[in-house]
């Protein structure tokens, strides 16, 4: 092998991967298994999924916290919605990122049952949920 400064790169940077540390189900979350919701209570629930009411039910049931779908708008505010395109579920055209939020909080939900409810901003959530300790993984 010839030695040049890639091949001297690589093989540093392979020496310093081999040294992490290695993760198993004793010392991950104390050996206990993470009971995760999938947008809130997921798409069986009776609230639309990423919505304040599918996530605290999920929350209120035992579980550990929820996987969100998150987006930007276009004033970078975060909101929890699953699909790329808001038509799909909405009465608006165009993606999150086309709007600034004060447009986009005041969009329902189109479908039957989840007429009455709108997107959600991920500072709503927060600063509404009551325990702490919950986990949340973005999507």
């Amino acid at each position: 092998m010839i030695f040049n400064s890639k091949n001297i790169l690589f093989l540093l940077l392979l020496a310093i991967s081999c040294n992490k540390k290695e993760y198993t189900i004793d010392n991950l979350n104390n050996g206990k298994i993470t009971k995760m919701g999938h947008a809130g209570m997921g798409i069986t629930s009776l609230y639309p999924i990423n919505s304040f009411e599918s996530i605290q039910s999920c929350l209120s049931i035992g579980s550990d916290g929820t996987e969100l779908d998150v987006q930007m708008t276009k004033d970078s505010v975060l909101v929890a919605f699953h699909d790329k395109e808001l038509s799909t579920l909405t009465h608006l055209t165009g993606s999150v990122n086309d709007y600034k939020w004060e447009e986009l909080k005041h969009a329902k939900y189109k479908q039957i049952p989840y007429l009455n409810y709108s997107i959600l901003s991920l500072n709503d959530l927060f600063s509404n949920i009551n325990k702490e300790d919950f986990k949340f993984t973005f999507g």
